[in-house]
């Protein structure tokens, strides 16, 4: 099968998805997710995006994103599974890859797209049955829209 050619436009939503190699569930541990979404976080000022909600899930990662500057989904990406996969391995103590090379992103058209897309991604957990309702998973975002926790992302999206 051939690989999709990813499509880039400056300035736009994203969903974006990627699983860890061989689909194992190497984020399984509240460590392990912490990496993951400490990375996010840390890389947002520097590729000049905001992150606008996310799932953590054992063997996958979902993460909604607007992009601001000159990097490209590419370079998120890039950045964020180099720098996790350090780290994970060192947590982890394993070689070799943590995330399959591979990765899905969609662009997001409208305010509609976008709330039903944090609804997809936030309800994950509880598509898994993980979780009865999506503001008791703790690796999700969907506390913060509800206003259960501090917000880490950028819940305010409509006025940008």
């Amino acid at each position: 099968m051939p690989i999709k050619k990813h499509y880039y436009e400056r300035r736009a939503v994203y969903h974006l998805a990627f699983k860890t190699v061989q689909d194992q569930p190497l984020l399984g541990s509240d460590d392990a997710k912490q990496v993951v979404l400490d990375t996010m976080l840390a890389y947002r000022e520097k590729l000049g995006y905001r992150l606008l909600g996310y799932a953590i899930m054992d063997n996958h990662v979902h993460a909604v994103v607007a992009t601001d500057a000159d990097h490209t989904i590419a370079d998120i990406i890039r950045d964020w599974k180099g720098y996790s996969c350090r780290l994970l391995q060192a947590l982890l103590r394993r070689k070799g890859s943590v995330w399959k090379a591979r990765y899905a992103d969609n662009a997001i058209r409208s305010s509609r797209e976008l709330m039903d897309v944090l609804h997809y991604v936030h309800n994950n957990p509880v598509r898994a049955r993980i979780a009865e309702d999506a503001r008791q998973y703790h690796w999700s975002s969907a506390r913060e829209y509800a206003g259960d926790t501090k917000a880490v992302v950028d819940t305010g999206f409509g006025a940008g």
